[in-house]
């Protein structure tokens, strides 16, 4: 349940929270007001505007999700640390503000009614989540389904491997696609490889890889993408749940 929180006076200056837009650093003051007691909040893009953003009828879900990945992406530069990590579960898209427990004080903790996060593969303060290849007909960070008639190559094994290693040699393989990368600013870039990074968890490298061929089809085409991660989520759904 939400209650009043502790902003700690160092988040302004922060170079952490500096990796990301204004925006996104709104968004995750947002979550950390309505998170529960364990720092878990419902993390559905839609979910997150009409909590974070009730009065603002500009805002879009593609925008909030944009900024979400955003707040996924940017790790600190010292530990490692993500702002939140993403996962899912039975309640759908969830995040865990990683440092709220280290920031919040709470008197009388009451049990969170979501999922707990995955464990980490390396210690808690690095933000690292679990390379663990997810069912073939389960859920993805984002709630990907894939379905295992598909004809997506989900026989990958990434226990032993990086997902985000994977995701940048698939974008070194495309000059297209690594060009348009380049140009981002960081905070972006980053938040892109991670949505490539989850697909290369959720369904493997057979389904990455025909993410970024798509996306390479795509860019000549001479669209204006102001949140390529939400872009690239969005291939990521077309590929995966044809019939959104």
């Amino acid at each position: 349940m939400p209650r009043k929180r502790q902003i700690d006076p160092g988040f302004w200056a922060s170079e952490h929270a500096a990796q990301v837009c204004r925006e996104a650093r709104l968004l995750f003051l947002g979550m950390i007001s309505n998170a529960d007691d364990e720092g878990r909040i419902k993390a559905s893009p839609a979910f997150l505007r009409v909590t974070v953003f009730p009065y603002d009828t500009d805002v879009t879900d593609d925008m909030v999700l944009g900024w979400r990945d955003e707040l996924a992406a940017a790790r600190d530069s010292v530990t490692g640390a993500a702002l939140v990590q993403l996962y899912g579960g039975s309640g759908g898209e969830l995040a865990w503000i990683t440092g709220f427990g280290k920031h919040q004080y709470v008197n009388k903790r009451y049990p969170s009614k979501l999922p707990a996060p995955p464990p980490l593969t390396r210690d808690s303060a690095t933000g690292a989540t679990p390379l663990r290849h997810h069912s073939a007909t389960g859920s993805g960070m984002f709630g990907v389904g894939i379905d295992v008639d598909s004809g997506i190559d989900t026989d990958v094994d990434v226990e032993g491997g990086d997902p985000h290693a994977v995701a940048q040699a698939l974008i070194e393989e495309k000059a297209t696609a690594r060009r348009w990368i380049e140009t981002m600013p960081k905070a972006k870039a980053t938040a892109v490889m991670t949505v490539l990074a989850l697909a290369v968890r959720s369904a493997g490298e057979g389904l990455a890889r025909r993410v970024v061929s798509e996306l390479c089809a795509e860019l000549p085409t001479g669209k204006d993408i102001r949140q390529p991660a939400s872009y690239l989520h969005s291939i990521v759904q077309r590929l995966t749940r044809p019939d959104l």
